[in-house]
C-alpha cells in the first residue's frame, strides 16, 4: 500500500512539472506599441478671414423707357449685346415730332415780324405825340402792343425748345456703358411713355466696375467694432471706403478668390430678423467675367497678420467638447495636450492659439490606436504628405473659433 502511495504521489509530480513546462514554451511574446504616423507643427504668419456668401449686382441699374409716344421704326442693337454710353438703341417714328418743331419755328419767326413791325410803329407814335398828333392813349397802347407780342415770341419759344426736346427722345440712346437685355417691342409697335410695365422697352447694366452684396453677421460686426476701439480709431460706417478694407471673390466653379475688391459700403442698420448687417463691395470687372446676379463666395479679412502655430486637422480629437492634441514624447509615451483652436485654414490645418510651442512631435494619423501615458511606434509623415502653408479662411467656421 505505501509503494502505491509513493507511485502515485511520483506520478502527480511528473504530470505537474510537464504542464508547467509546457506553458513556459508556449507563452506569448509582450505586444508592440501601436504604430502611429507624427508630424511637427508649422508655424508660419497667417490672418484670420470669415467666408460669406454674395450676389453680383450692377453700378448701374437702368430700365429704358420712352419720353415720347410714338411707332416703333428701328431697333438698333442686337439682344445682349454690350453697349457704349451714347449708342442708339431705339428709334421712334420722329415725323410728327419734326413737323411740330417746324411749325414752332414759323410761329417764331411770325411773331419776330409782329415785333418789328409794332416796335416800328411804336417809334412813329413817339414822333406824333412828340408834336402832339395823336393822343397819349396812341402811344400807352403801341407800348402794350410792342410788349404783348414779345411775351408771345417767347411763349412760342418755348414751344420750340420742347419740340426740340421732343423730337430727341424720339432717338433712345444708352445712359451708360453696359450689357443691354432684350427688346420688349418690335418694330411697328406703338411706344408709350409711363412706368407701366409696357412702356418698358428694355433694361441696361453696367458691369465694370460691379458690386458684390453679402450680410455680415452679428457676431462678426461686434468683433470688428471691439478691435477698432481697441486701436483707438473712430468707428464711422460712413467712412468704411476710406479704410481700403480688400475683399476676396470667388465664382462657384472656381478655386480660391482670384477676384479682388475693397469694401465700399455697410448698412446702417442690423436686420432684426436676420441678425446680419448688408455690406457691398466694389470689384473691378474689365474683362467682364462677372455678371449680374452671380452666386459668390466672399472672403474678407477680420484682422492683422500674426504668426500662428499650425496643426493637421486630423490631429486634433475632441473629448466632451475638449480639443485636445496627442504628442509623443520621452520613451515614445503619448501624452494628451489641451489646445485652444483658431480658425480652420484652406489646406486643412487648423490654429493653435494655446497648448503647442509648435516644437512638439504630435500625432497626426492613429489617434485612436493611441494611448495617454502609453508608449507608440511612432513613424515621421512622408515630406510629400506634409502640410504645406496656405492661406486662411475656411467656410463652415469662418465666423466663429472653437
Amino acid at each position: 500500500m505505501k509503494s502505491l502511495l509513493v507511485s502515485l504521489t511520483l506520478a502527480l509530480g511528473a504530470s505537474v512539472l510537464c504542464g508547467c513546462g509546457g506553458q513556459a514554451a508556449n507563452a506569448l511574446p509582450a505586444p508592440t506599441p501601436p504604430e502611429v504616423i507624427v508630424s511637427r507643427p508649422t508655424t508660419q504668419t497667417v490672418t484670420d478671414y470669415v467666408e460669406y456668401t454674395g450676389r453680383t449686382a450692377a453700378v448701374e441699374n437702368v430700365e429704358l423707357r420712352a419720353q415720347v409716344s410714338g411707332y416703333l421704326r428701328l431697333i438698333n442693337f442686337e439682344a445682349g449685346a454690350d453697349v457704349e454710353k451714347g449708342d442708339l438703341l431705339f428709334q421712334i417714328d420722329e415725323r410728327p415730332y419734326q413737323a411740330s418743331l417746324d411749325a414752332a419755328n414759323a410761329e417764331v419767326s411770325r411773331w419776330d415780324a409782329v415785333i418789328k413791325k409794332n416796335e416800328s410803329e411804336l417809334v412813329r407814335r413817339q414822333e406824333l405825340r412828340k408834336n402832339n398828333i395823336i393822343p397819349q392813349e396812341d402811344l400807352e397802347q403801341a407800348i402794350a402792343e410792342v410788349a404783348v407780342s414779345k411775351a408771345e415770341r417767347a411763349k412760342v419759344a418755348a414751344s420750340v425748345e420742347k419740340a426740340t426736346l421732343d423730337l430727341e427722345y424720339t432717338q433712345i440712346t444708352a445712359p451708360v456703358t453696359g450689357r443691354v437685355g432684350r427688346p420688349l417691342l418690335t418694330v411697328g409697335n406703338l411706344v408709350v411713355t409711363g412706368n407701366s410695365p409696357q412702356a418698358l422697352l428694355t433694361t441696361l447694366v453696367s458691369l465694370d466696375p460691379i458690386y458684390v452684396y453679402f450680410d455680415i453677421d452679428e457676431r462678426t460686426l461686434l468683433d470688428y467694432k471691439q478691435r477698432v476701439r481697441e486701436k483707438g480709431l473712430p468707428d464711422d460706417q460712413g467712412k468704411v471706403k476710406a479704410l481700403n478694407v480688400p475683399v476676396e471673390i470667388g465664382l462657384a466653379n472656381e478655386t480660391g478668390f482670384p477676384h479682388h475688391g475693397v469694401l465700399e459700403y455697410v448698412d446702417n442698420q442690423v436686420s432684426t430678423t436676420t441678425g446680419t448687417l448688408q455690406a457691398r463691395a466694389l470689384l473691378d470687372n474689365p474683362d467682364r467675367s462677372l455678371v449680374v446676379g452671380l452666386f459668390t463666395r466672399v472672403r474678407v479679412p477680420v484682422g492683422d497678420a500674426y504668426q500662428a502655430v499650425l496643426v493637421p486637422e486630423t490631429a486634433i480629437g475632441t473629448d466632451q467638447g475638449r480639443k485636445y492634441v496627442l504628442v509623443v514624447g520621452e520613451q515614445n509615451k503619448v501624452e494628451s495636450r489641451t489646445v485652444a483652436l483658431g480658425r480652420r485654414q484652406l489646406d486643412g490645418t487648423r490654429v493653435v492659439k494655446s497648448g503647442l510651442k509648435g516644437d512638439e512631435s504630435i500625432v497626426v494619423e492613429g489617434l485612436l490606436r493611441a494611448r495617454p501615458m502609453r508608449p507608440v511606434t511612432p513613424k515621421e509623415l512622408p515630406v510629400s504628405s506634409s502640410t504645406k502653408p496656405a492661406e486662411p479662411a475656411a467656410p463652415d467656421d469662418s465666423s466663429k473659433t472653437e
